[in-house]
């Protein structure tokens, strides 16, 4: 797991963003209320039971029945239809997911590089918890500042349906979605990663957060809006802060939800955006910060 730690010392006035920051251009968030067809490939069964006989677990025999799971493939197809018309290729394209694709048979990953505009280089990204898609955007960022890299996709995918029964305590989404963030070199509010750590208590996460929150509003730094992971859904934020709560149900795209449903506040009122994510399994702590575009305010 990338891991980034942060001292939690003085706040000091935020940094502007890196030079060659990626730039959030697009954001999409998609729901999904019916299965896929391959959710009812009888294989499946076979598949998931050979899977988690070792650890013991039961299958989820109603939901194999039904056929409610999603595939990522299908999924990433909706996000790419909405938010790359056929004459904007992209250069990369970076799956992250959690819970497991409904589909193991199939690399949904080399899949959507063949369906997405340009054929995108297109890695996949797993096992990282609430974590993942922190990592997507250090590596994204890294390929942006390089040559031969323009535009990026990342999508963030999350499906309800397990075909077995989890151990106690696993967060399981409760529906089936799709988020896709479209970065660039230039166009829109630009993206720095403040790293966090791991392996923190709730109590040392939140005390993180409330020094980042701190540094943003010194030397008259207008007053962030905070967005917060589903992590952090029983922390109280500083009195007069602005902050939006993500789902508790969707445990891996919620944060990232809420950035697409309120990016346009980020130019239109020229203010920054601080992202917070925190997974308590892994006691780990991920924070984010997205700058206006000053040129492009609105």
């Amino acid at each position: 797991m990338r891991t980034v730690t942060a001292a939690a010392g003085p706040a000091t006035a935020p940094a502007g963003p890196p030079p060659g920051a990626p730039r959030l251009t697009g954001a999409v968030s998609l729901s999904f209320a019916a299965g896929s067809v391959t959710a009812r490939d009888p294989d499946l069964r076979v598949y998931a039971r050979d899977l988690a006989l070792p650890y013991g677990l039961p299958l989820a025999e109603d939901r194999l029945a039904a056929g409610t799971g999603q595939s990522y493939a299908e999924m990433g197809e909706a996000v790419i239809d909405a938010l790359l018309p056929a004459g904007q290729p992209a250069d990369l394209l970076v799956e992250v997911f959690a819970s497991p694709d409904v589909q193991p048979g199939r690399a949904a990953s080399v899949h959507l590089s063949s369906y997405c505009p340009g054929r995108p280089f297109a890695f996949a990204l797993a096992e990282q918890g609430t974590a993942g898609a922190f990592s997507a955007l250090a590596l994204t960022a890294s390929y942006l500042h390089g040559d031969g890299f323009e535009r990026a996709l990342v999508l963030v995918l999350e499906q309800a349906a397990l075909p077995w029964q989890p151990p106690d305590g696993t967060p399981v989404p409760d529906r089936h979605t799709a988020v896709g963030l479209l970065w660039e070199r230039s166009g829109g509010p630009a993206l720095t990663l403040l790293g966090g750590g791991p392996r923190l208590s709730p109590d040392r996460a939140r005390a993180r957060v409330t020094a980042a929150l701190a540094a943003e509003t010194q030397g008259g730094s207008p007053l962030p809006l905070l967005l917060l992971g589903p992590g952090l859904a029983d922390w109280e934020p500083p009195p007069g802060t602005e902050a939006l709560r993500a789902r508790a149900g969707s445990p891996y795209t919620g944060l990232w939800t809420l950035l697409a449903e309120h990016r346009h506040r980020i130019g239109g009122e020229g203010r920054p955006a601080l992202l917070a994510e925190y997974d308590p399994l892994l006691g780990h702590l991920d924070l984010a910060r997205l700058a206006p575009d000053r040129s492009s305010r609105t």
